[in-house]
């Protein structure tokens, strides 16, 4: 991820011994809008092990007698890391994570945060454990979420904020004076990661807020929250709650249908509101269809 980019690159302009990265090549599947870590460690001439298996006898007595890590950091690594390696490091394992722990806790939180409609999220450095992202936290930042963020506001917020916190803690980690502080585990909660049919725009079940939300937070880079019509998939990537105009009115459109006039979809929800779709990746026959019907039904 990029943040890991970022953190790599703080190190190794600090000129600290960074004896290895472990992290992926890139997945042709996959849209890679970000720096990935690699570039900072190909840069500065760090050793890079591409989809390695941490549980390999090999990987795990390179790592153990060769590589011989002090401190191992973990930017959004995909896999769990092996007991041999949370126990290895001198100081311990540490895990930068994307939210003001013990808040959304486990995969995609800035996603989760907007899907859930949360008012702040985070950045939080904490010793890493068995159990994931439970360990105790060595520093915490918590920044806002205003109800016009989408995803790409909330990661340059988390860059900017997740960078600092890292440049300001380093310091005190590396000099073992960092003081830690156990999670509240009554507020904690775990999300999963996001399949694709979490994308689904339910119109029956889900309110006008719950779709604002789950656009905002699944919008370009991401595949986009979609509906059907038709057999046909309709992605939207931006949209507005919005008083009802006098053109809908009159129409006494049921939920989930909905009329395009002047390059906008208006759809009705099931909370009576207004959804106002102004930013959609669909097929120009498909717009014309939904013209002639004038209406997408659930």
């Amino acid at each position: 991820h990029q943040i890991a980019y970022l953190c790599l690159r703080h190190l190794l302009k600090l000129n600290e011994n960074v004896v290895g990265l472990f992290t992926y090549t890139n997945s042709k599947n996959e849209n890679i809008w970000f720096k990935t870590p690699d570039l900072a460690a190909a840069e500065y001439g760090v050793p890079i092990f591409y989809n390695a298996d941490l549980k390999a006898p090999k990987i795990k007595k390179k790592i153990e007698t060769q590589l011989k890590p002090d401190l191992v950091f973990s930017f959004y690594y995909r896999e769990k890391l092996p007991d041999y390696i949370l126990n290895l490091p001198w100081f311990s394992a540490i895990n930068l994570h994307g939210s003001y722990l013990p808040y959304f806790r486990g995969c995609a939180p800035l996603n989760w945060s907007l899907v859930k409609g949360a008012k702040f999220t985070g950045v939080t450095l904490h010793y890493m454990t068995s159990v994931f992202d439970a360990g105790d936290i060595l520093a915490r930042v918590k920044y806002p979420i205003f109800q016009t963020d989408d995803i790409n506001t909330l990661y340059s917020k988390f860059h900017k904020f997740g960078l600092e916190l890292f440049q300001k803690t380093f310091p005190s980690i590396k000099n073992g004076t960092v003081k830690p502080i156990k999670q509240d585990t009554n507020r904690a909660a775990y999300f999963g990661r996001r399949k694709p049919e979490d994308g689904r725009i339910r119109w029956k079940s889900m309110s006008s807020t719950e779709i604002y939300n789950l656009i905002r937070a699944v919008t370009d880079p991401y595949p986009g929250a979609f509906t059907f019509y038709q057999n046909s998939k309709l992605i939207f990537l931006k949209s507005e709650i919005i008083r009802q105009p006098r053109f809908i009115a009159n129409l006494k459109l049921k939920t989930g249908e909905a009329i395009y006039k002047e390059m906008r979809f208006y759809v009705k929800c099931n909370d009576g509101k207004i959804l106002m779709i102004y930013d959609f990746d669909i097929n120009n026959k498909i717009i014309a269809k939904i013209i002639e019907d004038c209406a997408i039904k659930p």
